[in-house]
């Protein structure tokens, strides 16, 4: 099974079209890939389907990087089981 960071990556490459090569876990959605809050949106959408989760408002803005995706992922996921 792929960890958390692949399976976020994945989600990232799919839904913007990026190339893998330009994505590190410390990229910045907003600084490096230009992210805009519609596609950051959709990002999260596809998150939170993915692990089942409910990312709230105030938390998507603390979610700059892939790191910090997967850490909240993580975290997230040990608190319900």
């Amino acid at each position: 099974m792929a960890s958390t960071e692949e399976r976020i990556e994945k989600i990232i490459i799919d839904k913007l079209g990026l190339d893998a090569s330009t994505l590190t876990p410390d990229t910045s959605f907003k600084t490096n890939l230009h992210i805009d809050s519609l596609d950051m949106i959709e990002v999260i959408v596809a998150i939170e389907k993915e692990f089942n989760i409910a990312i709230p408002d105030e938390d998507i803005e603390k979610i700059q990087t892939m790191r910090q995706a997967a850490d909240y992922v993580n975290k997230t996921r040990r608190l319900v089981f």
